[in-house]
């Protein structure tokens, strides 16, 4: 297969790729409703009779407005998605414009990353061609989730072991007289430095229980927000204090000790690892070395006899 063929072929794809995309990107009336209102902008007619977008919000409208247009033309699918909101959540990434704005880096990577593959592609081998190409088409539709998924990662880390800090200082904050969502609140701002991720999350329940939402609710987001199974068992104690009316204290004490205790058997575990994940590199590298230091001049000697 010669590579113009290959290149005809990728081309056509692409464009049967495009083309699809622009055909199912009509979202619905309603779907379409939702986004604009969730971008905080509204869908009128204008007097020349065309359509045009309102601000709702109020303040500046044009990186929202288009948002809002280039939007228009994803699948209404990828729009309506809860499960990656939240994964989006975990990464970081919160506000109305997250989702649209993952949408569009998705759509982005699976049009540019078989191009720059395309383009990359050595053209002697057409084979290596079609490889690269594959890996580019690869990259343009894995790519994004496996940057998403990295980052929530490396954020769950970060807030898991801020966890026990922020237990103490909630410890504090209670014993000294202050209510849990007082407590919550000045414990948010003294961690804003320390650890950002989890003082920015306890900003948030904050935010919401003074808007009306239940503590119950605000506190049981944290754990589907963050991912950390740690917040889910605090947040499990928390309740039951409050329903039973049991101290709230002493069940941040209790936890904040366990959680300590978690971290330092977790730290002695992986010491224990760390020897036998050492000898498969000391076997491979040292052992070999090792060998030819000590029986190389040995050898040297019997070749040398034999001769």
């Amino acid at each position: 297969m010669s590579p113009l063929v290959v290149t005809l072929v990728v081309l056509v794809l692409a464009l049967v790729v495009a083309v699809t995309l622009i055909v199912r990107g009509a979202l619905s009336a309603e779907r379409r409703r939702r986004l604009l209102d969730r971008l905080g902008l509204a869908e009128a007619r204008s007097t020349h009779g065309g359509r045009i977008l309102l601000d709702t919000a109020g303040g500046s409208t044009g990186d929202r407005r288009g948002l809002a247009r280039v939007v228009a033309l994803v699948p209404a699918s990828m729009l309506d998605d809860p499960a990656l909101e939240e994964r989006l959540a975990r990464a970081g990434f919160v506000g109305a414009t997250a989702l649209p704005y993952f949408v569009l880096a998705r759509v982005a990577a699976l049009v540019v990353c078989p191009i720059v593959a395309l383009a990359s592609a050595p053209a002697g081998d057409p084979l290596l061609r079609v490889v690269v190409i594959a890996l580019g088409v690869a990259a343009g539709v894995a790519g994004p989730n496996a940057v998403v998924d990295r980052l929530a990662g490396a954020r769950r880390d970060r807030v898991r072991r801020g966890v026990p800090d922020t237990l103490d200082l909630l410890v504090i904050c209670v014993e000294a007289g202050m209510s849990l969502d007082a407590a919550l609140a000045r414990t948010a701002r003294e961690m804003r430095v320390a650890h950002p991720d989890l003082s920015g999350e306890l900003e948030y329940a904050v935010r919401r229980i003074q808007a009306g939402i239940s503590r119950e609710a605000a506190l049981e987001a944290l754990p589907r927000r963050t991912g950390v199974d740690e917040l889910r068992t605090i947040v499990a104690s928390l309740v039951q204090c409050e329903r039973l009316g049991s101290s709230i204290a002493r069940t941040l004490r209790v936890n904040a000790d366990s959680l300590r205790l978690k971290r330092r058997q977790s730290a002695e575990r992986l010491a224990a690892q760390a020897a036998l994940k050492m000898v498969i590199p000391l076997a491979l590298f040292l052992l070999p070395a090792l060998l030819l230091v000590v029986l190389g001049p040995a050898v040297l000697a019997l070749v040398r006899d034999v001769r």
